[in-house]
């Protein structure tokens, strides 16, 4: 199979220090210090300036199977070795370095791939560049060449003023996916959520607005209570509350449901003969099983009882002629009471009176 190969080079100083570091995509190096002598870069006139010029030392050797893939290693790993000699002028003025730029540096992308975690780690070990920033510092810092790069983009149609609205509306979807659960999280944390919630409940409450409007707890009571007590009904929430609170919710909310279905017209339409019977039944058993009855059962609650049902099995028998007030059965009464009164107890016998005829 084919391969390609290339070499990484360093020019030494007398100290043994290296000042340059450069790149041969072959193994001819010889020939690449011929151009060197020749040329007019820095390194080239230092080498010149020197009565014997060094030669170039190999410091690493790269093979691969295609020569896109060669270029790109040679670049990345030069570019390596320049940040660990200190031989890039622009990082490294001070240290007498010949290696002006970065290879392929025109190319931004690859600039930043090959520079960005070579220039990371150094800022953090040694505490420069935004390492070496205090958080107050990065914050001014932040706002000053936010306004300075806002300004600039208001005025060149460029970042977020050169979008159309689809492509704005695109980017805040992703920033939302990417950035909102972990914004979310921190407010929560910090307890922003919880103090916006009681800042805009307080001014909804104020204004009428909101679940404080007019008419808003009816809707969302509507709309939500079925689906809740549903919901309540089914996980068994409803019937531990009613072991628990059950008696209190009844003293507390039954004379006002009582009141609200007499007012409503709800007791009139269930209130048939039947389902009457039916309740009657019902409560007159479960009072004998709880012992309820038998602790109303005192001599004036019997006397007071009686006195009310007398008189409404009186009207009721008046009204429907039955029992005393029966056909014939007042006749009947109050010619046996007149005997009694006055031939009985006088001790008298009449011949006209049926009763006296018939007690012979």
């Amino acid at each position: 199979m084919k391969h390609f190969e290339g070499i990484i080079y360093g020019y030494p100083r007398p100290n043994g220090s290296i000042c340059y570091v450069g790149q041969v995509q072959s193994l001819n190096l010889g020939k690449r210090h011929k151009n060197h002598l020749t040329d007019n870069l820095g390194i080239d006139k230092y080498l010149r300036s020197l009565e014997a010029p060094p030669e170039p030392i190999e410091l690493m050797r790269i093979v691969n199977v295609a020569r896109k893939d060669l270029i790109d290693d040679l670049s990345y790993w030069e570019t390596v070795l320049m940040f660990k000699h200190h031989t890039l002028i622009t990082w490294f003025p001070n240290d007498g370095g010949f290696n002006r730029s970065i290879p392929q540096s025109t190319d931004h992308s690859v600039l930043g791939s090959i520079g960005g975690p070579i220039g990371g780690r150094t800022n953090a070990i040694n505490k420069t560049g935004v390492c070496g920033r205090s958080p107050e510092k990065m914050s001014a810092d932040g706002r000053k060449y936010g306004r300075i790069g806002g300004r600039a983009c208001v005025k060149n149609k460029t970042g977020l003023f050169g979008m159309t609205a689809e492509q704005k509306i695109a980017a805040c979807r992703k920033g939302g996916f990417i950035a909102g659960p972990i914004a979310g999280r921190k407010a929560v944390e910090c307890g922003r959520i919880q103090a916006l919630g009681h800042r805009m409940a307080e001014i909804n409450r104020k204004n009428n607005t909101g679940i404080f409007a007019p008419g808003m707890a009816a809707k969302g009571g509507k709309i939500q209570g079925p689906i809740q007590g549903r919901k309540n009904r089914e996980n068994g929430q409803m019937a531990a509350l009613g072991k628990k609170y059950g008696d209190v919710y009844g003293r507390i909310q039954g004379p006002i449901t009582g009141r609200h279905n007499v007012e409503s017209g709800h007791l009139a339409r269930i209130c048939t003969f039947e389902t009457r019977a039916k309740g009657g039944r019902k409560s007159g058993r479960q009072n004998v099983e709880n012992g309820q009855l038998a602790r109303l059962r005192t001599p004036e609650h019997q006397a007071a009882a009686g006195h009310i049902g007398g008189s409404i099995s009186i009207r009721k028998h008046k009204e429907n002629g039955t029992g005393l007030f029966a056909p014939g059965i007042a006749a009947s009464r109050g010619a046996k009471g007149g005997h009694l009164r006055w031939h009985v107890s006088r001790g008298i016998i009449k011949s006209t009176c049926p009763l006296c005829c018939s007690a012979k």
